[in-house]
């Protein structure tokens, strides 16, 4: 499969929002999954587990190793899986410890309700217990669909949008935002913290709240 002796055949390494790796199955020790990278032995056990010479996996750990089909849409791999473990599982994780591949976790969204109190046309929503495991890669939708109008920042457990609704007004009940990730599963909405502040024409404050939050 792969020369353990290879210096040039670097495993692939996770670190920050890429800690739950798509192909990171080895080691297991009790609830922990993986070790950060993508390597042959992440390789051996996908095999063995395709071909029935280990116990079935762990819900993380089958999550981890279906890694095939991927859909490529333009910008490379994107992890689909198809419910099993078989050899394009293994062919593709071997491709990733070897560095043929960098696989990346499917695109998700979690959309965020505005409730106003008032005409509105900019606001920032904070969402904080963000897990460093999804990695926010943008926002869909009016009005934060354009680059000009909108941006997402995200720091260690805590994401960050800024909008502005120009020429547009919003009032009322509205989808504030779309926010895009890509991770292995969806986020808990229910364990997040969300806020968010708003202001008016005249830049004065808006009384805001976020209603609903989910897929």
């Amino acid at each position: 499969l792969r020369r353990l002796a290879c210096e040039a055949c670097g495993a692939v390494a996770a670190s920050g929002p890429e800690r739950r790796l798509a192909g990171d199955a080895a080691p297991s020790v009790e609830a922990e999954v993986g070790d950060g990278r993508v390597d042959v032995a992440d390789v051996l056990r996908v095999l063995r587990w395709a071909v029935g010479l280990d116990e079935a996996p762990g819900v993380e750990e089958f999550l981890r190793a279906d890694v095939s089909p991927t859909v490529d849409l333009g910008e490379g791999p994107f992890v689909v899986g198809d419910g099993r473990l078989d050899v394009g599982d293994v062919l593709l994780v071997l491709r990733a410890a070897v560095g043929l591949e960098a696989l990346r976790w499917a695109e998700r969204e979690l959309a965020l309700e505005l409730v106003l109190e008032g005409e509105a046309v900019a606001f920032s929503v904070r969402i904080e217990g963000w897990p460093e495991w999804a990695s926010a890669t943008g926002v869909a939708g009016e009005p934060c669909a354009s680059d000009e109008a909108g941006g997402v920042e995200a720091s260690a457990g805590v994401v960050a949008i800024t909008c502005a609704s120009d020429p547009s007004v919003l009032s009322g009940t509205v989808e504030a935002a779309r926010l895009r990730y890509r991770a292995p599963e969806p986020v808990d909405a229910g364990a997040l913290a969300v806020s968010v502040q708003a202001v008016g024409a005249d830049l004065g404050p808006v009384v805001a709240a976020i209603g609903a939050v989910g897929e």
